[in-house]
């Protein structure tokens, strides 16, 4: 399964116009499962951060393997998803499209970000972003410089 979060980037006038540094992305994302333990909602999340983005539409891509989704018969679409920016250490402003519509009442967005925190720590490293992927290759020219951070 792949996820693509498409960012608008513009740059910012105390710094260069046309560019914009270390852009950081977080997806969260909640699948209903009958094979989820207890819940019956199976959660992953993951981050990645561009070291610096032009100007214009670009693209996070993220991946879960093929058999995490058959195994937990995921379908195409995440019942419920949130997507958080930060550009060099600041968080954006969510934006309606930055969260799936089932999650725009405050409350329920807390929840599932608490549901998130909680529960895809089990499933950490499972959602990947595409440069920890064979498909870097297959949009090399769609992909930002991400920043490789060792642990």
């Amino acid at each position: 399964m792949e996820a693509t979060v498409e960012l608008s980037v513009r740059g910012t006038p105390a710094g260069n116009p046309s560019f914009v540094d270390r852009v950081r992305v977080a997806l969260s994302l909640g699948f209903r499962s009958t094979l989820a333990e207890e819940t019956g909602f199976v959660f992953y999340r993951c981050e990645a951060e561009a070291s610096t983005l032009e100007s214009g539409v670009t693209r996070f891509r993220f991946y879960l393997p093929p058999a995490v989704v058959k195994r937990y018969q995921i379908g195409d679409e995440p019942y419920a998803y949130a997507v958080d920016v930060w550009v060099d250490g600041k968080a954006m402003s969510r934006t309606r499209s930055s969260v799936s519509s089932n999650l725009l009442d405050a409350d329920v967005l807390r929840s599932f970000r608490d549901r998130v925190a909680k529960d895809a720590v089990r499933n950490n490293g499972i959602l990947v972003p595409q440069f920890k992927t064979p498909f870097l290759i297959e949009y090399a020219r769609d992909t930002p410089p991400f920043v490789l951070r060792s642990r």
